[in-house]
């Protein structure tokens, strides 16, 4: 079994695992690069997963969607840890992608869910970030709100920019 499979595989054997699994994977790849680790087990988000995040000097991928808390939650309950990094990735993807998908008719040019206090809430936390001096990059799915392109609008008013 490659390295890789057995990360994946990993997932089902619990986080102490993974952790391990993932420092060997990265012991083996090409040090040259910055990676960032997001995962999609809300018991996960703890002390171990940040600490492991800190010492491989990994960018956090803090997860708006699919089971996950939000991702204003999860800020206020490691903030620290999170504004020690130099980059954080925040991904809005929306709890139910067959739904809107249904919604939409899988056309994704109009709003059909509109996410202003969850956006508000995310946006502050950007700015938060970007006062820390950390770098932010934010990945806005069509299965957030409907439409990528006019959330990304949403989002840069709320910013004032």
């Amino acid at each position: 079994m490659s390295l890789t499979e057995r990360i994946v595989d990993a997932r089902q054997s619990g986080q102490a695992e993974l952790l391990e699994r993932l420092g060997e994977f990265l012991d083996a790849v090409l040090s040259d690069y910055q990676y960032a680790l997001e995962i999609r087990n809300p018991k996960w988000l703890n002390r171990a997963h940040f600490e492991s995040i800190a010492s491989r000097d990994l960018v956090p991928v803090l997860l708006q969607g699919y089971w996950m808390p939000p991702v204003a939650e999860v800020y206020r309950d490691w903030r620290d840890p999170i504004q020690r990094c130099d980059t954080v990735i925040i991904r809005l993807h929306g709890p139910d992608r067959e739904g809107m998908e249904e919604r939409t008719g899988k056309r994704w040019d109009t709003l059909v869910v509109r996410r202003d206090e969850e956006l508000r809430e995310i946006v502050g936390v950007v700015r938060d970030l970007l006062d820390a001096d950390v770098d932010v990059y934010l990945a806005i799915n069509n299965h957030y709100e409907g439409c990528a392109p006019t959330t990304i609008v949403r989002v840069r008013e709320l910013l004032g920019s």
